[in-house]
């Protein structure tokens, strides 16, 4: 058997493995605590694979029904208390200041006047699998083309339905989108999006979710202002950091694709925000992400000034400088994203 195990000539690494296997299995078996252990895990695993569609039928015929799972990271459970997961180190200065629980991969450091009200887990060695969403992939011929919007200042239009647009330019005027009924989505795609000074209003029972392929600027402007973050979700294509300057408010949730994310002046975001970019800063006057998950695993976060995030942090690695201040806050994600999909075999 010693010799069948290490090496014999004719052998296959199948045969290999079955008998490898074997004594797993046996030696499984035979420990309860061993035993028990592999059951817990198993369970753990069934646990997080719901059902995201009904009907996987395997009962023989030609014809199978597939049935996908989803899965999203255990760690952003409304019930999970900790405020960061870094991958790295989380160094703060000044008198910045972090209000909740932190898992770091690194070192946390603090200097100064700074300083972490919460319990501190340093190099945890924690298995930092955080993956990003599935990113949709919608074609423009998926919905009618409707060529651009060029608001005069000081107007208003309203706009039903879905639709392509090059071009929606909407600086000092008011945009409102009528999302219909409850169950209904309103799904705008658009090359390019200027908002500047301007003003979106979400209506209806529906919800909005607008794909900006290439570039926006949303200075100054205001978002679904009075209305819930779940019925607005903004999906963002371009390369370029998202700038959210002036005093925008955003009330919505975010997720751009490959870039990073600016937000600062009197800038306000109250929604989920994800970010597949390595650079996220908040700067400068009361910057705030207000009730948000800021998920941006890939990314250094750079909190300045008098920056402020109030919900839940998961990053590549964190600095906080000046006045900054994180917060813990439990926060629901939004049903719009699901990160791994799992066929049956």
């Amino acid at each position: 058997m010693k010799k069948f195990l290490l090496c014999n000539s004719g052998q296959t690494f199948i045969e290999y493995a079955l008998v490898l296997s074997f004594f797993i299995g046996v030696f499984t078996i035979a420990i309860p605590p061993v035993r028990d252990a592999t059951v817990v895990a198993i369970n753990r695993v069934a646990e997080q694979m719901e059902p995201n569609f009904p009907g996987w039928n395997s009962g023989g015929g030609d014809e199978t029904e597939e049935i996908w799972y989803t899965w999203f990271p255990p760690e952003l459970d409304m019930s999970d208390p900790n405020v960061i997961y870094a991958a790295d180190t989380i160094t703060l200065s000044g008198n910045a200041k972090i209000y909740g629980n932190v898992i770091a991969n690194g070192e946390v450091i603090t200097r100064g006047a700074s300083t972490i009200d919460g319990e501190i887990n340093e190099f945890a060695e924690y298995d930092f699998y955080f993956p990003l969403p599935n990113y949709p992939q919608w074609e423009i011929d998926s919905v009618p083309h409707m060529g651009s919007i060029d608001l005069s200042t000081g107007t208003t239009h309203v706009l039903s339905g879905s639709g392509y647009y090059s071009n929606i330019n909407v600086g000092g005027s008011t945009l409102v989108f009528d999302t219909g009924n409850e169950g209904d989505v309103q799904t705008i795609i658009v090359d390019s999006m200027d908002i500047t000074n301007g003003t979106i209003q979400v209506t209806g029972e529906g919800k909005l979710a607008i794909m900006v392929r290439d570039s926006f600027d949303f200075s100054s402007s205001n978002w679904n202002q009075g209305g819930s973050p779940q019925n607005l979700t903004m999906y963002y294509s371009g390369s370029e950091a998202i700038k959210f300057a002036g005093n925008t408010q955003f009330c919505g949730s975010i997720y751009a694709e490959s870039a990073g994310l600016l937000f600062t002046g009197n800038s306000q975001i109250q929604g989920n925000v994800i970010i597949g970019g390595e650079l996220v800063v908040g700067e400068a006057g009361t910057a705030d992400l207000n009730d948000a998950l800021l998920y941006a695993p890939n990314a250094e976060l750079i909190l300045k000034g008098t920056a402020s995030l109030t919900g839940r942090i998961v990053a590549k690695s964190i600095t906080g400088e000046g006045n900054a201040t994180i917060t813990f806050k439990p926060v629901l994600l939004s049903d719009d994203f699901f990160w791994d999909m799992f066929e049956p075999q």
